[in-house]
């Protein structure tokens, strides 16, 4: 025979009581059974337990329904404490006293308001007593910069229906202007104003309103240009005022449909990580317009082909409204005439924003209207199958600078924009013949 002690822990004992919404003890005689199993007890202990559990301050959570502020933003601090019975104790009759580690971005009050000061962050702490026991929490306030200008004048004077929420703005000017003088102001000290003037025109100014300690930025394009042309290219020549990106000369032409100019799409693209599309044919368009193309094609598009309108910053910034394959995301079978889509590049990453699929091919005498439409930075799609009547296909938001704009047609690439996994079989192989 031998003696085994074993220890019970009071506070093992609890349970949970729903009335009250607290762990709960019962004091009173507890028999504990010793045994090989449930059914071959060998012998029982009783013992006895007494007296008060004491709850004491466990647990505090302090926090905001908002912690990203502007300066002179004032907001409430909640604060709330748990007991060591998992109840909830009523702070109003708790000893609280707040800090901040950093009054000069986020100062608050004896009574838990928060009033932004300054900018950077701040974090904010909650110190709870309750029957002598402390304990603390603490959430963070990020205190924005107003970037917002206080003046912005070209020439002297101020951007007639200026918007602060609107980033760009375009000046139509007369041949021959001299370059406008652009001066901005910050509407908040400790903003520093970086302004890069247009060395030409057609030319952008850019300005910037940066904060020194959270580094944001606030970013406004003033757009100057002449009067942009329209040119049917029935006249067997590329008009003055165009230009060629990467020109390959056998692959354009006035001849091959009379009236019309001709580009024969050929391997090469703008987007992403591929830079290398030919024969991209541009003019300077850093104003507010409309441009319309008339489009035939000379058979469908075959994956990844595309033709049509080209907004072009750069090879890493621009907007496409392009006729193009359709991507083939199941076995698709029967005709595929193409899809309109519209889409932007961003600092070298793609986005698709809209798109419509066709149901006639743009042959023949079916031909495809595009029309694109700018104002500021906001640029919205359009199509028509009939020339007349235009159906809205989306529109783009984006930021850009020295713009010019044209026609491209290119056999393309397939880009990450893309949401869908698709595969290619024997039904998706391309034509012999060229895609005009």
């Amino acid at each position: 025979m031998k003696t085994v002690t074993i220890g019970i822990d009071c506070k093992d004992l609890w349970f949970w009581d729903t009335a009250k919404g607290k762990i709960t003890f019962d004091p009173g005689s507890y028999v504990f059974e010793i045994g090989a199993s449930s059914r071959d007890i060998k012998g029982q202990v009783e013992a006895k337990m007494s007296g008060d559990f004491k709850p004491v301050l466990s647990t505090v959570v302090a926090e905001c329904d908002k912690v990203v502020l502007r300066p002179g933003d004032a907001v409430q601090a909640n604060v709330s404490a748990c007991m060591s019975d998992d109840s909830f104790y009523d702070v109003s009759k708790a000893q609280i006293i707040f800090k901040s580690n950093n009054p000069l971005v986020a100062r608050v009050d004896e009574k838990g308001r928060v009033t932004a000061t300054g900018v950077g962050v701040a974090l904010v702490y909650a110190y709870v007593t309750v029957d002598g026991t402390t304990v603390s929490n603490s959430f963070p306030v990020k205190v924005m910069p107003d970037l917002n200008p206080k003046s912005i004048t070209v020439n002297g004077k101020n951007i007639q229906g200026f918007n602060k929420d609107v980033k760009a703005y375009s000046y139509l000017l007369k041949n021959n202007s001299k370059i406008p003088v652009v001066k901005a102001e910050a509407l908040s000290n400790g903003i520093s104003v970086e302004i890069d003037q247009a060395t030409a025109i057609p030319g952008t100014a850019t300005i910037q309103f940066v904060d020194g300690i959270t580094l944001e930025k606030n970013i406004y394009y003033l757009n100057f240009d002449t009067e942009s042309f329209s040119d049917e290219f029935d006249g067997g020549f590329i008009a003055p005022g165009w230009e060629w990106i990467r020109e390959n000369k056998t692959n354009h032409s006035f001849t091959g449909k009379p009236g019309s100019l001709t580009i024969t799409s050929e391997k090469g693209d703008v987007s992403e990580a591929t830079n290398n599309a030919k024969n991209i044919l541009l003019q300077s368009a850093n104003n507010d317009w409309t441009i319309e193309t008339k489009l035939v094609a000379s058979r469908a598009p075959s994956q990844p082909e595309n033709a049509g309108i080209l907004v072009y910053q750069d090879d890493d910034n621009f907007i496409k409204l392009m006729f193009r394959a359709v991507i083939k995301t199941t076995r698709q079978r029967g005709p595929q005439p193409g899809t309109i889509d519209l889409m932007m590049e961003e600092n070298g990453i793609a986005k698709s924003l809209a798109s419509f699929n066709q149901k006639n091919e743009i042959v023949g005498e079916n031909a495809l209207m595009l029309k694109l439409e700018k104002k500021g930075s906001i640029y919205t799609a359009y199509y028509s199958v009939d020339g007349t009547n235009y159906e809205l296909l989306g529109t783009a938001g984006l930021l850009l600078k020295d713009i010019r704009a044209g026609l491209a047609v290119c056999d393309g690439i397939v880009t990450q924009y893309m949401k869908s996994t698709f595969w290619f079989n024997s039904d998706t192989t391309k034509p012999d013949t060229p895609f005009m």
